[in-house]
């Protein structure tokens, strides 16, 4: 077989995905801890870059609702596309703000585009996703088995350095 075929052998549908979510939700499936780390593992996968991480934290909080109890490949699976998500967002609002500050040159202070860069500003930085990967990441360090790969310790250094959280 070719390297497309096998790339597309591998490829996972959204829709798929989101029926196999909706089964784990279903208060009649038995489910554990691994399940959800296959779900929220597949739904990181298909999130496409630049989309909110709403929908993988909500699947947490939905394997949290049913008392399945976060083991560190879960907390490393949180913990890495919230430092993505957080990377995006930090580029993103870094362009916007320097669109802002060129109009301001300009003359454009009051520029349509000026109120909704902003307003775009203020939506992305609510998402909070460090503050979630730092509270994730101590929850983590209370297990016995805490181990992070240096990818994800790079990562939340790199988002701690973007917010200037130096402790």
């Amino acid at each position: 077989s070719s390297p497309d075929q096998e790339k597309s052998y591998h490829t996972l549908e959204p829709f798929t995905v989101h029926r196999q979510l909706g089964r784990l939700r279903d208060v009649r499936t038995l489910s554990n801890v691994n399940d959800w780390n296959k779900i929220l593992g597949d739904l990181i996968t298909i999130r496409v870059p630049g989309e909110p991480v709403s929908e993988i934290l909500q699947a947490y909080n939905d394997m949290v609702s049913r008392n399945i109890i976060p083991n560190m490949k879960t907390y490393a699976l949180l913990i890495d596309v919230l430092c993505d998500r957080d990377n995006e967002v930090h580029k993103v609002t870094a362009t916007l703000q320097s669109r802002i500050n060129r109009r301001a040159l300009n003359g454009l202070v009051d520029a349509p585009d000026t109120f909704s860069d902003q307003k775009r500003i203020q939506a992305m930085r609510a998402e909070n996703n460090f503050a979630s990967a730092m509270s994730l990441f101590q929850a983590a360090n209370t297990l016995t088995t805490a181990n992070f790969s240096h990818n994800t310790l790079l990562a939340l250094i790199r988002s701690a350095a973007a917010h200037g959280a130096i402790e």
